[in-house]
C-alpha cells in the first residue's frame, strides 16, 4: 500500500498559471486534447503527461485529471475518495492526476510547503496505525464469536477533540488495510464507537470532521 500511496500523492502538483496558459481560460471541449503542463511535485520532481506512469510503471491509457486543494472543505472531504479512485483505476492504466491551482499568496494553506506537510502527516498516521494493528494482533487472538473466518484486528480509528472549527466537537479518521485512509468508520465501527461513548457517558449530539 505504501507504494500506491506514494504514487498517488506524487501526482498532487502545485502550480500557478502564466500569461501564455490563459488561452485556456474559456475552457476546453469534450474530445479536445488536454493542455500540456510541467509541474513541480512535493517530491521535488517535475511531472507532465509525458512522464507520469500508471501503477504498473507503464504509460497510461488515459488520465483522471482533478483540480483540488488543501483548504476547500469539499476538496478535503473527498481527498481520500480520490486516493481510492486512484487505487482502483491506476492498475488499469488510468492514474489520478490531482493538480492544486490556487495562488498561495491568496490562500497560504495551499502553499507548496503546506502540501508537503499534509502528505507527511498522512504518512505518519498510516505508519502509527500499522504499528498499533500489528502489536494488538500479536498479543490478542481477535476472532468473530460465530464466524471463525473473520479474525484479526483490521481497522484503526484515530479520534481527537482538537478540532479546527468552533461548531465541530470531534474529528476522526480510519486507517483501513493495508494502509488506506477513510473519513469515518462504517456501521460496525460506528456501533463500537457509540458503545464506548455510552460507557464513558459522553454520547450526545455530535458534529465531526475528518482528522486530516
Amino acid at each position: 500500500m505504501k507504494k500506491i500511496i506514494i504514487l498517488l500523492i506524487a501526482t498532487f502538483l502545485s502550480f500557478s498559471f502564466s500569461e501564455n496558459e490563459l488561452v485556456f481560460a474559456n475552457g476546453i471541449k469534450i474530445g479536445d486534447r488536454a493542455p500540456s503542463f510541467n509541474l513541480k511535485n512535493i517530491d521535488g520532481k517535475k511531472y507532465s503527461l509525458e512522464n507520469i506512469t500508471d501503477a504498473n510503471g507503464k504509460k497510461p491509457k488515459g488520465y483522471i485529471l482533478v483540480f483540488t486543494c488543501n483548504t476547500c472543505p469539499y476538496a478535503k472531504a473527498n481527498e481520500n475518495r480520490l486516493i481510492q479512485l486512484h487505487d482502483k483505476y491506476a492498475p488499469k492504466g488510468y492514474p489520478v492526476v490531482a493538480i492544486q491551482p490556487n495562488d498561495p499568496a491568496v490562500q497560504p494553506g495551499d502553499s507548496f510547503d503546506a502540501m508537503k506537510k499534509n502528505d507527511e502527516e498522512k504518512a505518519k498516521l498510516v505508519k502509527k496505525a500499522i504499528e498499533i494493528r500489528n502489536q494488538i494482533n500479536e498479543k490478542y487472538n481477535v476472532q468473530h464469536p460465530e464466524k471463525s473466518f473473520i479474525k484479526g484486528l483490521t481497522h484503526i480509528e484515530f479520534s481527537s477533540k482538537k478540532v479546527t472549527h468552533k461548531d465541530i466537537n470531534f474529528k476522526n479518521t480510519v486507517i483501513v488495510p493495508p494502509g488506506g485512509i477513510d473519513r469515518s468508520p462504517c456501521g460496525t465501527g460506528t456501533s463500537a464507537k457509540m458503545a464506548t461513548l455510552v460507557y464513558k457517558k459522553e454520547l450526545k449530539n455530535r458534529l465531526e470532521e475528518k482528522y486530516l
